[in-house]
């Protein structure tokens, strides 16, 4: 079993890296912040933009225990990448990441809801009895 969330970002660095043609005039600092998993895909883009786009540069900003979207609201980032969104800030889905939970083959349980999930990892459910 596995949820789905969406992985959000400000538009600005993903519909440029699309649509600007390689070897367009761009020059100038952008920084991106963000604090979960994508931090490999962001490198890879980046790595590829500042190469398509002699000139330009990206400065990550990576802190497992970062707010990106404080630090885009403050003015110290331009992007946050970040699986939650703000009211006052244009956000766009760009991914979708999934989870899967894992159990041991033994396991007498073989199928759990996102809700018995939700239980086990809160810790209202202790006892894999407890979901029979």
């Amino acid at each position: 079993m596995y949820t789905r969330g969406a992985t959000t970002a400000t538009v600005l660095l993903v519909v440029t890296m699309m649509l600007l043609p390689a070897g367009n005039a761009l020059s100038g600092m952008i920084t991106i912040a963000g604090n979960g998993p994508e931090l490999p895909m962001i490198e890879r883009l980046v790595r590829t933009f500042e190469k398509d786009h002699l000139g330009s540069a990206v400065d990550i900003q990576w802190d497992l225990s970062s707010h990106p979207i404080d630090m885009v609201k403050s003015g110290n980032a331009d992007i946050a990448v970040t699986g939650q969104t703000d009211p006052n800030l244009t956000a766009l889905p760009i991914g979708w990441d999934g989870i899967a939970v894992v159990v041991d083959f033994a396991n007498p349980v073989k199928e759990v809801t996102a809700q018995q999930v939700a239980a086990i990892f809160s810790r209202k459910v202790t006892r894999w009895s407890d979901l029979e």
